[in-house]
């Protein structure tokens, strides 16, 4: 409880303090105000404080109409909790899938490292060390985790492969076939219902 409360306050001060360092210095100018676009990185996973965030950003976009910030949520959870579900599948397009996924991630283990994400070297499952995040470079969070070309987007696109796959193979099990029989000789287990 503690914790939540001191991230919604930390993440509130952020916002305050952009809306502080967010206006060009010595004038009212418009002309010489340029759109900026924010990333608020955050860790929180409730409702509450979620919502608590979305209101703060949307009162500091209606003071700042020059000033855009996109929330994200800095977690591990999914990508492990895919790990775990893609791991009991037995359908080889997931497998491959959730296999180029953990190589991108072995791909990008020092630079992770480097900001304080972890892969543990059995699981290939990922642990976010908060301090070490908090302080790490923010241009090396931003080469990881922005653009196009970067880790998260690989991760990002496999992993919708992964759900793209998990909902074909479950639309196959337990269906009619061209006859009109029931067939239940295909069961795609508890893959789909896991991931969702």
């Amino acid at each position: 409880m503690k914790r939540k409360g001191i991230s919604v306050v930390l993440a509130a001060v952020m916002i305050a303090g952009m809306a502080a360092g967010c206006g060009a210095k010595g004038s009212s100018d418009a002309a010489e105000r340029k759109d900026t676009k924010l990333t608020l990185i955050h860790d929180m996973n409730e409702d509450s404080a979620i919502s608590f965030l979305e209101q703060a950003i949307e009162q500091f976009e209606e003071k700042n109409p020059d000033v855009k910030i996109d929330m994200e949520t800095l977690s591990s959870d999914d990508y492990n909790s895919m790990l775990d579900t893609a791991g009991k599948s037995s359908t080889n397009r997931i497998s491959r899938s959730v296999s180029s996924m953990k190589n991108e991630t072995s791909y990008n283990e020092k630079p992770l490292k480097e900001i304080g994400i972890t892969v543990d070297e059995k699981t290939g499952k990922l642990s976010v060390d908060e301090t070490t995040f908090k302080s790490a470079d923010t241009e090396k969070i931003k080469n990881l985790f922005n653009g196009t070309g970067s880790y998260a987007y690989s991760v990002a696109t496999k992993a919708a492969m992964t759900e793209s796959y998990a909902k074909s193979e479950a639309a196959k099990s337990n269906t009619y076939t061209k006859n009109g029989t029931y067939n239940y000789n295909y069961n795609s287990g508890n893959i789909f219902t896991d991931m969702f």
